[in-house]
């Protein structure tokens, strides 16, 4: 055979040989990229459970929300408790079947007139509440033992944190000056990851993460739906 004809038949064969290997990584390609398409389609589509609330003796009930900071928080956000009883009182308005809310207004008169309502009984602050005419049935008492705007990671960063003690007592319980219901929430925001201190302004975290500090409160207080990666 010449050396013209062994070419003739090679060289198909080298091309053959070529398109085979090409073809076959191609598939191993297509099979990898389809494994992670797969994997990440349901990336943040983790189907929602269903929370019950914790507690349920809200509903039906005139409701008062007072709102204590230690000093140094108060120094860096003076109105940081009302603000709190505002939005919290607003969101428990919304949430709560049948809940009447006592005015956050009337709330931060007492808190200026009583400085030192946190060192009376719960009973006391109940009664002098009610004072005005309209019983009050429930105290919901928000310590806050963390108000922060900053990333204490870093300086250059935004990311609000609010630590609160949640406790509630019942006027007609016969320990009233004690907590029926009491638990701690923890809030953050931006919820997924800080922000440039360019990208945003103090009011503008502050007001976010009192809201997110709301909705995670009275979620204490209701049914509720919570994403599934969330525990």
């Amino acid at each position: 055979m010449t050396r013209t004809a062994i070419k003739t038949i090679v060289q198909p064969l080298w091309v053959l040989a070529m398109v085979m290997f090409l073809t076959a990584c191609l598939a191993m390609v297509g099979c990898e990229f389809a494994w992670w398409a797969g994997s990440n389609m349901g990336l943040g589509d983790e189907p929602e459970r269903k929370a019950t609330a914790e507690y349920t003796s809200l509903n039906d009930k005139v409701v008062a929300v007072l709102v204590s900071a230690d000093d140094h928080t108060l120094f860096r956000h003076p109105n940081v408790q009302e603000t709190i009883c505002q939005n919290v009182t607003a969101t428990l308005n919304q949430a709560v079947d049948g809940v009447s809310l006592v005015d956050p207004i009337q709330l931060a008169t007492f808190q200026r007139n009583n400085p030192y309502w946190v060192a009376v009984p719960y009973s006391d602050v109940l009664r002098r509440l009610s004072s005005g005419g309209t019983r009050v049935d429930r105290l919901v008492v928000i310590d806050v033992a963390r108000f922060t705007t900053r990333d204490p990671a870093t300086a250059h960063t935004w990311r609000g944190v609010i630590i609160a003690n949640i406790g509630v007592s019942e006027a007609e319980s016969p320990t009233a000056d004690d907590h029926t219901y009491s638990t701690s929430v923890t809030a953050m925001y931006p919820t997924d990851r800080p922000v440039n201190l360019a990208q945003a302004d103090e009011q503008t975290i502050e007001l976010g993460l009192v809201r997110e500090f709301s909705r995670r409160v009275a979620n204490l207080f209701r049914d509720h739906a919570v994403p599934g990666e969330q525990q």
